[in-house]
């Protein structure tokens, strides 16, 4: 079974090859005439996997669509995998946003988390904790319509706030 698999690696392994480097050529020959405009993030990798999707035959544009969908599906995972996503969201969507300061909203959050899992280490546990976890999950919040912004320190103090937005289907991870 093994040799045979290894027999048949041997003998594709060239053609495997050409058909590469086939593509990797069409590639070249259409990179510079792909649209860079609003690419996602690690824009050379959806450039060239656009590129070299052309080479292997496909529709323009499917590569791209693709990879924003992939992207999309991991920041909706990330979302719902995270507490602290849930219990930010469930505050916007019962009060219409909120803007306040760090320490309003960590009371906020607290409030809102049942008391045995607030010393949980997925949870902020003290108010400046509160921005570096914000911080973490504010792309992915953006990602499926929720802005989380910490505001800059001005003469009132840090202001943060909450509400829902349009959806961001740019980001990338």
């Amino acid at each position: 079974m093994e040799r045979d698999l290894d027999d048949e690696w041997r003998a594709a392994k060239a053609e495997i090859l050409v058909a590469f480097l086939d593509a990797v050529v069409k590639a070249l020959q259409v990179i510079d005439t792909i649209q860079k405009e609003n690419l996602p993030r690690m824009a050379d990798f959806a450039l060239w996997g656009q590129a070299l999707a052309h080479g292997f035959g496909y529709e323009p544009g499917e590569f791209l669509r693709s990879y924003a969908d992939a992207i999309s599906s991991t920041w909706e995972d990330a979302v719902e995998m995270s507490d602290l996503a849930q219990v930010v969201m469930r505050i916007v969507d019962e009060s219409n946003g909120f803007a306040g300061s760090p320490s309003e909203l960590f009371q906020k959050i607290m409030m809102a988390i049942p008391i045995e899992d607030r010393k949980k280490p997925i949870y902020p546990q003290s108010v400046k904790s509160l921005g570096w976890k914000l911080r973490d999950i504010e792309a992915a919040m953006r990602s499926v319509g929720y802005e989380v912004s910490v505001g800059e320190r001005g003469a009132e103090g840090r202001v943060y706030r909450l509400r829902k937005v349009a959806r961001c289907e740019e980001q990338g991870p």
